[in-house]
């Protein structure tokens, strides 16, 4: 066996001492979160809130292949969601949601079509008149996959157990954000609502369209990147959601997510994840339970120890 330099023996204490200092923070961490599992269950389908820092995109993983990518950052920020992806092993992508013309949304957009096979484009019926958005429709046209405009209570199968149906734009004759395409997702008993820039005007309207029943969720993407323009309370009185993901920027511009917001989900006892602190947020769910991933699957522990010992 190779001897190992003294660096490298360094090396595995720190690894030990942090592995195990994360291990001791997992364990109280379990006691105020949903369970905690270290290694990404590849039998279990993946929402992953991806850190594109303040933008939005999620990708949903099933254990059978299939993936649903919904926006898709920045333009700056395209490159690493392409190597972000493939690491995560997609390879193709069944569904494409483009909630809404924004450039922190749809950036990435045309770059993806690039570099992976897109079956189907769900986008509502609002366009925008900048170089992003047309280098979007023009990828598109390209490609040429299933167009779809959103329409509210259109219900698709992503895999099996697993269904997504639009509830928004009530209206798209609005401005972008409140043109954004809202969806719930369900995997059997666990749901997820994926609400874009949607603000408090989109909010009410769905509300008013679908009803409560159809709001109540485990998981809520909050609005906007936590922006105090989205999440009223009359809407998270409806959604009851245990859990919010923000997607944000570490020391964005805009001051997201806004204080007002944090302190509604607490006062509700909404426990809050956030991107611009956590990273990449990965949840897994066996139909029944849901579990926070604490190691992203894409850095295997096995490629950390070959990084120390060659």
């Amino acid at each position: 066996m190779k001897k190992m330099e003294p660096r490298q023996i360094v090396a595995a204490v720190v690894l030990f001492l942090v592995a195990l200092a994360g291990a001791g923070y997992l364990w109280l961490y379990g006691f105020f979160n949903m369970e905690d599992i270290a290694v990404y269950d590849d039998s279990m389908p993946g929402i992953f809130f991806l850190d594109v820092g303040q933008a939005d995109s999620i990708l949903v993983k099933s254990p059978t292949g299939e993936h649903m990518l919904i926006d898709a950052g920045k333009n700056d920020g395209a490159d690493d969601l392409i190597k972000t992806l493939k690491d995560y092993g997609v390879d193709d992508i069944d569904y494409l949601i483009l909630t809404h013309p924004h450039e922190d949304h749809v950036g990435g957009a045309d770059t993806v079509f690039e570099h992976f096979e897109v079956k189907n484009v769900i986008s509502p019926d609002i366009g925008a008149d900048s170089k992003t958005w047309r280098d979007v429709v023009d990828a598109i046209e390209a490609e040429g996959c299933m167009d779809i405009t959103a329409s509210v209570g259109a219900t698709y199968t992503l895999f099996e157990g697993c269904k997504f149906e639009i509830l928004g734009p009530v209206d798209a004759d609005t401005d972008l954000n409140n043109a954004s395409i809202v969806l719930r997702l369900d995997y059997y008993e666990s749901s997820f609502l994926f609400t874009g820039d949607a603000e408090k005007e989109a909010e009410e309207a769905i509300l008013a369209r679908v009803g409560k029943e159809k709001l109540d969720v485990d998981v809520l993407k909050s609005g906007h990147h936590g922006s105090s323009t989205s999440s009223s309370e009359e809407f998270l009185s409806a959604v009851t959601p245990n859990y919010a993901v923000i997607s944000c920027g570490k020391d964005n511009s805009y001051g997201h997510p806004h204080e007002e917001t944090l302190e509604k989900y607490s006062s509700r006892g909404i426990i809050t994840y956030r991107t611009d602190k956590e990273g990449t947020v990965i949840l897994q769910s066996d139909g029944e339970s849901l579990y926070r991933v604490s190691s992203d699957p894409s850095t295997p522990f096995e490629k950390i120890l070959n990084s120390i010992f060659g």
